[in-house]
């Protein structure tokens, strides 16, 4: 079974359906560096990222060795963590990108076995 990394500041309350949704084709496992407001039962991995904050940007230790252990690593994109910009440079074979772009990439697999589940994309596509 594929490993999936989603990369995100804080586990919110509502995207712990689409994880668990996501996490009965795949292995999820959602990497976090701020808080986890998660209040439902979540069937996905959770894991603290080790960061460290300088100013306003957030630097997250480990980064290359964590991500080698991934299929497909999703991110969301910000700019105040330079550590995930680095991700796409190492030598890998995951697939890594922005969480649009790899939620198409593995909806067509999601969506054949959930019912009910609905993801929307930037520009409607």
């Amino acid at each position: 079974m594929k490993k999936i990394l989603f990369l995100t500041g804080e586990i919110s309350t509502y995207n712990v359906s689409v994880y668990n949704e996501i996490n009965k084709q795949f292995d999820v496992t959602v990497g976090y560096y701020d808080k986890d407001k998660s209040k439902s039962s979540c069937d996905f991995i959770k894991m603290k990222l080790n960061s460290h904050k300088v100013g306003s940007l957030v630097f997250i230790r480990g980064i290359r060795n964590l991500s080698k252990d991934y299929s497909v690593i999703v991110l969301v994109p910000d700019l105040h963590v330079p550590s995930y910009c680095v991700i796409p440079f190492f030598s890998h074979e995951n697939k890594v990108g922005p969480f649009q772009d790899q939620i198409r990439s593995i909806r067509p697999l999601v969506l054949c076995e959930a019912s009910g589940l609905f993801l929307s994309s930037a520009g409607g596509q």
